[in-house]
């Protein structure tokens, strides 16, 4: 499978979780500044990774842990205009973190391979399905579950690698959302920006895009509200102005 973006095209074929409206809204969601060193984990074929770097932000590091998808998520890169921006490397999350964070600590510089020593922002659309929707396919069970708790383990690592004013982004679904808050709370991470996402007016928000600063926050922001699609089943117009930058809708 492929799919066409305004500056970009993917492939996807050999990705046990393909290109999807989740990764879209979250890339275009998300606040990026230009220059700032961005963490995607679990970046599958790339297309967060490369949604970042269009937008601005230098460099890129994707992680992703299974090796066909981490190639063929190079190979996007390479085919793209951001060659020389992103860097996908092929690793586990948790343990790529604790890593990173612990050399970077030790050496007290980037480490050997040019990466930044800690991250503006982190980025990611998770692994976040219950195990009673397993698939029986080995690799895309792993791409959508990973290994032990998604929310803890990610936002921990992403809290080993993230500067003292730097932001963590992804998608999660409402039914996630206690677990995330107590998560994130754990690693003094609170909920900066949220927005409820709903597919038709007439369903309740499935989906949430949330965004993480550290800090002592009391309570919770209003949250944004956002429709995909119309009672005729086309796409809002502010989900096309969002996602304008990179979707041919």
């Amino acid at each position: 499978m492929s799919f066409q973006c305004r500056q970009f095209y993917l492939k996807d074929d050999h990705c046990a979780m393909k290109v999807s409206t989740d990764s879209l809204l979250l890339g275009s969601w998300a606040v990026v500044q230009p220059h700032e060193a961005t963490l995607d984990l679990g970046c599958g074929c790339g297309i967060l990774a490369l949604m970042m770097a269009q937008r601005g932000a230098a460099p890129v590091v994707a992680l992703e842990l299974d090796a066909a998808a981490a190639a063929q998520a190079r190979t996007n890169v390479a085919a793209s205009p951001w060659p020389q921006v992103v860097q996908v490397e092929q690793a586990e999350v948790v343990n790529w973190c604790v890593h990173h964070a612990s050399y970077a600590a030790a050496t007290e510089q980037d480490d050997a391979s040019k990466l930044p020593a800690q991250f503006a922002h982190v980025i990611f659309n998770p692994p976040y399905f219950a195990a009673h929707l397993a698939s029986d396919n080995q690799q895309r069970r792993l791409a959508r579950q990973g290994q032990g708790a998604v929310w803890s383990d990610w936002l921990q690592a992403a809290s080993h690698v993230l500067t003292a004013t730097g932001r963590v982004s992804f998608i999660a679904p409402v039914l996630a959302w206690s677990a995330i808050l107590t998560a994130a709370s754990s690693v003094q991470l609170q909920v900066s920006r949220y927005c409820e996402v709903q597919a038709t007016p007439n369903k309740p928000a499935r989906l949430l895009l949330i965004e993480l600063q550290r800090g002592n926050q009391r309570g919770l922001p209003p949250p944004q509200q956002l429709c995909i699609r119309n009672q005729t089943n086309q796409y809002t117009d502010e989900f096309k102005q969002l996602t304008g930058a990179f979707y041919l809708n």
